[in-house]
């Protein structure tokens, strides 16, 4: 199972990490891996190309990401946040979501 929280830390920082493995698929061909690092390499992406001075990457290998940001990162940080509680929706045995930055719910999307 993956494990995504996010957290407040370093004062107004906050911090995604990930940990775990889906385990929907095979290595290689787990969708569900595959989507939870598609937003997570965006949101490090977005972050590194227009705040590089305002995150820190802590680390990123086979099963485990950390991420941190200042404030300035916030309302990607949120999107991020929202995209993978969406994904935990449909795949709830193979993505939990931990939300201890921000107090509010969470309406998922019905397309």
């Amino acid at each position: 199972m993956i494990k995504a929280e996010f957290s407040r830390c370093e004062g107004d920082w906050l911090r995604l990490r990930i940990d775990g493995h889906a385990g929907y698929g095979g290595e290689g061909n787990d969708i569900v891996c595959a989507a939870v690092s598609g937003i997570f390499y965006s949101l490090c992406g977005y972050l590194s190309n227009f705040y590089s001075d305002e995150v820190r990457l802590d680390y990123v290998g086979s099963g485990h990401a950390d991420v941190r940001c200042s404030a300035v990162g916030e309302e990607a940080m949120k999107l991020a946040c929202i995209g993978i509680w969406q994904i935990s929706l449909t795949y709830p045995e193979y993505v939990e979501v931990e939300n201890h930055a921000w107090n509010w719910k969470m309406n998922p999307c019905r397309a």
